[in-house]
């Protein structure tokens, strides 16, 4: 297995989770992850997983574009042994609406990568789905900014979807897995109305089930806080650097003539 793809903590903790819960009676599960901490390669764990300890025989994962899909089969295609155990799937949610009701029926575990509201409530009345294991895996919208207060330069979180505005259940960013009886993702969650959450209660899990914090990841290492702000400043910093190395170069011609 490329040591580029080996699951980390977190991700070996998830899938503990998972196994749990289905054990619990649980079958419909929504992560939701911070970029850049391993969303693809958490799909593949689940479905090796799943497959090792004889849940599932096959898995079809729908990307929400070609962009995800491509690195998808690119990470799927590097994994060497590690996601080639069971028969895996990958699709775009485009390429789902093209096919019929079969391409989901003939596979036991579904994972929907970052898809859009409209096709996970699509994939939710189709009569197959109860018997289906269901991953609804997306990133969360937060991301580090660095505010200036009072003169001090401070981390501060902010959404980048501004979903935040809307997060009833004050859910901060991070790491989390909620176990539902049908299928919902924690979007949805956030983005309810006072009447859609007394229906949400009903299919969720009351307790959280898991969550490390963006926080946490920082201080792991796995996550690096950046800025639109630092990412300017960084790119004027270098502009003066060549101002400074041109204007050097032009005094030395300029001595060389006289």
């Amino acid at each position: 297995m490329n040591n580029q793809y080996h699951l980390r903590y977190y991700q070996v903790e998830i899938i503990n989770q998972i196994q749990q819960l289905l054990n619990l009676g649980y079958s419909k599960f929504s992560l939701f992850f911070p970029k850049r901490l391993g969303k693809t390669i958490m799909e593949f764990g689940i479905a090796n997983e799943l497959f090792q300890s004889n849940r599932i025989q096959s898995a079809v994962v729908i990307c929400k574009n070609k962009e995800i899909k491509y690195q998808s089969e690119k990470i799927y295609s590097e994994c060497s042994n590690f996601a080639k155990t069971v028969s895996i799937k990958i699709l775009t949610q485009h390429d789902l609406k093209k096919q019929d009701e079969t391409i989901l029926n003939d596979h036991d575990l579904i994972i929907l990568d970052d898809v859009t509201a409209s096709v996970r409530n699509y994939i939710s009345s189709l009569k197959c789905i109860s018997k289906k294991i269901v991953v609804s895996i997306s990133n969360g919208p937060y991301k580090y900014i660095e505010e200036q207060k009072s003169g001090i330069n401070q981390k501060a979180v902010v959404s980048v979807s501004e979903i935040d505005e809307k997060n009833k259940f004050n859910i901060p960013p991070g790491l989390y897995l909620f176990p539902t009886l049908e299928l919902l993702d924690i979007r949805d969650i956030i983005t309810a109305s006072p009447s859609e959450l007394k229906s949400i209660q009903n299919t969720m899990s009351l307790k959280l089930d898991y969550f490390i914090s963006l926080e946490q990841f920082m201080l792991d290492g796995y996550v690096e806080y950046h800025t639109e702000h630092s990412d300017i400043m960084d790119k004027i910093n270098k502009l003066e650097e060549r101002k400074k190395k041109i204007q050097e170069s032009l005094r030395k011609e300029s001595f060389l003539d006289e």
